[in-house]
């Protein structure tokens, strides 16, 4: 800008003069914006000057206004004053004064704050327990700013600072705005917290992978279900969308099918016409229907024999025979497009029009087991039934090869079971050398060929199993951790100085390492031994203080003999042998001779000549029976058997066998018993033992 021009510019702020925006030319308000910053600092500083002139002057003009007469004063404020340019713009300028809001802006403004500041921490605290946190931390965060610059900004007096505020604010509302369209439309997709998906109807596979995914232990068991078809969720324990982190394991139950093993109701249904049995099939899912037609007078397509009624299991055998009509109406009819087909459906409409077919089974990658792959002949060909028949092939579903599960985690295993619609059972066994929840092996090898529907049986590892801690008097304790593990006890028992009952030694040691089905020797006290006395010709009254001075306990039966009454004749336990303190022994005690009414035939064994003593009765001593473990033959197997506890008194016999009736040939493996283990049987029962005996081990 040229001297002159600022010399103008000047002068007209001076003056008061408006006209020099008029004057101004385009061109020159071009200039004037590039130069507005020193146009503005200049108008600034003139502003100020003219300002503090005006003030001056007005301060003057009111000391001389105090000084004029009353008369003159009063006449002057009796009519409006006249003020010049310079008062008016004096006037425009003058400063108003900050009205605020006082003591209670601060109170105001002070609870404004807290409230937002409230909202924001709780609204960050609960979105820890949302999935969408980063979104909800973002909309609080908005929403706290601009309440807080709307609050600002209706407390600001100053115009210029109002202004930038508004301005300010607003872009944060278009900001929350946009935000929120941008979300609303998928434009920004912002991370979401770990949650729980609603897996019903869901196969298994996806479950597994999932939860493999995000860390979640997954239990999960096997239930019927009519409505759910196989291997897919029946239900959850944990509602949708419950955060990952806030659960520590999902337990879902999977879909085994209908249960073909629940009993149905079926109705007579002589007469029915096909369609309506059809959906009794359906409804019942019954799958062991065989359905016939045969010529007859009855009308076509009805039911004229039904093999049974009333209450069924579903996979029983029902038979349902419908009549074909009379065979002269029978006409020749063209071939259906069987393709594709399930296999009940394509033979029933073979015999419903009285057509002979051929079944024929194949593998295919293209269609699903059980699915006509073809025909012969082909669709559209009219087929005569008294001179043709039809070539059906049915698909196996794909040819599967087997991989090597022992390679494969379980949730690979059950990932590449459903997608090739395999079942697996599964069990597991302790081994100290395979890591928990690996493969041990399986039922079929690498490369073996499957098909759908097959059943695989798969054995993981339950890791190391160690013995447990115990204590002298823990037997009882080691027979639970036994039974609970498939480990087999050789309980022994021995006279000792320790009370009954107590361990003296067993084979394991406290946390040594167990196989699955090994076995465990223990030795347990029979507590103190007691020598068995000879009751043999001793009178009842001094053989009841033997056995009370030996603690035995003692019962007595009688019979008739040529020895002396009253003087025992018979005891059941030899003497001599060793037996527990309070063991029970039974003394047969004479009666003396028969008397004369009875058959004096009898009476040679009684003359007491021959000097024998005569067959006692028969006495059945009590004890329980104690299955032992198994050995490496068939005759190591019965002999821990026999030499468990008190079996040595019972009368055990062996069955010996190649292999157990389940398939288990294993060489001394026990397979029944006609006496369960804890039973209590009597000397006079007979226990029949069928153990595995290897050919082989006869022959050694």
């Amino acid at each position: 800008m040229d001297s002159k021009r600022k010399k103008d510019l000047i002068n007209s702020l001076i003056n008061d003069d408006n006209s020099f925006t008029d004057v101004m030319s385009r061109k020159e308000k071009k200039k004037r914006a590039k130069q507005k910053k020193f146009e503005e600092q200049l108008i600034k500083e003139l502003e100020k000057n003219k300002k503090k002139r005006m003030e001056k002057e007005l301060r003057e003009k009111q000391q001389e206004k105090y000084k004029m007469p009353d008369k003159k004063l009063e006449s002057t404020t009796s009519r409006p004053k006249q003020l010049n340019s310079n008062e008016r713009d004096f006037q425009l300028h003058e400063p108003t004064k900050k009205k605020g809001w006082g003591k209670f802006s601060k109170f105001y403004l002070f609870l404004i704050i807290l409230l937002v500041v409230s909202f924001l921490t709780y609204s960050i605290y609960t979105s820890f327990h949302q999935i969408d946190q980063i979104y909800i931390i973002i909309n609080s965060t908005l929403i706290s700013i601009f309440a807080i610059f709307f609050l600002l900004t209706s407390l600001i007096t100053k115009e210029s600072a109002k202004k930038k505020m508004t301005i300010f604010t607003t872009f944060i509302l278009i900001g929350f705005i946009g935000f929120h369209i941008a979300v609303e439309t998928n434009f920004l997709k912002l991370p979401q917290q770990a949650y729980i998906k609603d897996f019903s109807n869901q196969t298994i596979s996806k479950v597994i992978t999932w939860a493999s995914n995000h860390n979640v232990k997954l239990n999960y068991e096997y239930d019927y279900s009519d409505s759910i078809k196989s291997n897919k969720v029946i239900s959850q324990n944990v509602e949708p969308n419950t955060l990952v982190k806030d659960i520590k394991s999902l337990n879902v139950v999977v879909s085994n099918g209908p249960n073909y093993d629940l009993t149905v109701n079926i109705p007579d249904m002589i007469h029915w016409e096909i369609d309506k049995v059809l959906d009794i099939i359906e409804e019942n899912k019954l799958n062991n229907v065989i359905i016939d037609f045969e010529f007859s007078e009855e009308t076509r397509d009805t039911v004229i024999e039904q093999s049974r009624t009333g209450e069924i299991k579903r996979s029983d055998e029902l038979k349902i025979k419908f009549s074909l009509g009379r065979e002269e109406d029978l006409k020749p009819v063209a071939m259906k497009d069987l393709i594709n087909m399930k296999e009940f459906d394509a033979t029933l409409w073979l015999k419903r029009n009285g057509i002979k077919y051929e079944i024929k089974y194949e593998f295919s990658d293209d269609f699903e087991k059980g699915r006509v792959i073809s025909t012969t002949p082909k669709e559209g060909t009219m087929i005569n039934q008294k001179e043709m028949s039809v070539t059906i092939i049915i698909s196996k579903g794909k040819k599967i090869k087997a991989p090597d599960f022992t390679q494969m985690s379980i949730e690979e295993i059950n990932v590449w079971a459903e997608k090739n619609n395999i079942t697996i059972h599964y069990g597991s066994e302790y081994n100290a050398s395979i890591k928990v929840g690996n493969v041990i092996r399986a039922s079929v090898e690498k490369g073996a060929t499957l098909e759908e529907g097959q059943i695989v049986y798969i054995i993981t590892s339950k890791g190391i199993l160690k013995m447990i801690s115990f204590g002298e008097n823990d037997l009882e304790k080691i027979k639970s951790f036994a039974n609970e593990h498939q480990l087999t006890l050789n309980i022994i028992e021995q006279f000792s100085d320790l009370p009954a009952g107590q361990i003296i030694d067993i084979s394991v040691k406290a946390g040594e390492t167990l196989n699955e089905g090994q076995g465990i020797e223990i030795i347990v006290s029979k507590g103190k031994a007691t020598s068995i006395p000879n009751f043999i010709g001793v009178n009842i009254t001094k053989a009841k203080e033997m056995c009370s001075s030996a603690n035995l306990n003692c019962s007595f039966n009688y019979a008739y003999s040529t020895k002396t009454k009253n003087t025992i004749i018979y005891q059941n336990k030899s003497y001599g042998s060793e037996v527990t303190s309070g063991t029970s022994i039974i003394l047969t005690v004479s009666n003396g001779q028969r008397p004369a009414s009875n058959n004096s035939g009898n009476n040679n064994s009684s003359s007491g000549n021959s000097g024998s003593n005569p067959t006692p009765t028969p006495v059945c001593t009590p004890y329980t029976f104690i299955l032992g473990g198994a050995g490496s033959t068939g005759y190591q197997t019965y002999s821990m058997i026999k030499n468990t506890s008190n079996n040595k008194y019972l009368n055990i016999t062996p069955n010996y066998v190649g292999a157990c009736p389940n398939g288990n040939a294993t060489n001394g493996a026990i397979c029944s018993s006609s006496v369960t283990s804890g039973t209590q049987v009597t000397t006079c029962d007979t226990i029949v033992v069928t153990i595995v005996l290897l050919q082989s081990s006869i022959n050694n």
